[in-house]
């Protein structure tokens, strides 16, 4: 293989990965506003199975975060994700929709990034 077909291989993987990064991150945060509407709604047990579907996403978005500690971007993103499921954690047990709104926040921030780097 050249070199050329190397980088060109490198650069479709990172396109694939940014592909599935921003599909979950976009179902997480679809399913933390839909959690943000059902306690608005006075139905927590539908908010706290869509948060529990949420932390699922978010354990997806970890597991492809990589796995190379030496790059600092692989801790970044792994601190991010668990900040953002104990804040997930935290909102389901006191019922906090301003909780899960900065979750949103945060998500949404990410997935920018990852658009503006797979284009």
């Amino acid at each position: 293989m050249t070199k050329s077909n190397d980088n060109f291989e490198k650069a479709q993987d990172s396109r694939t990965e940014g592909s599935l990064f921003m599909l979950l991150c976009s179902k997480a945060v679809e399913l933390l506003e839909q959690a943000v509407r059902d306690f608005q709604a006075d139905d927590s047990d539908s908010a706290c199975r869509n948060i529990e579907n949420a932390q699922n996403f978010v354990d997806e978005l970890n597991a492809t975060a990589g796995t190379d500690p030496s790059y600092e971007i692989v801790h970044n993103l792994r601190d991010s994700y668990s900040i953002a499921k104990k804040y997930l954690a935290q909102a389901k047990a006191e019922h906090n929709p301003s909780i899960l709104r900065e979750v949103i926040t945060m998500l949404k921030e990410l997935n920018q990034c990852w658009q503006m780097f797979v284009r």
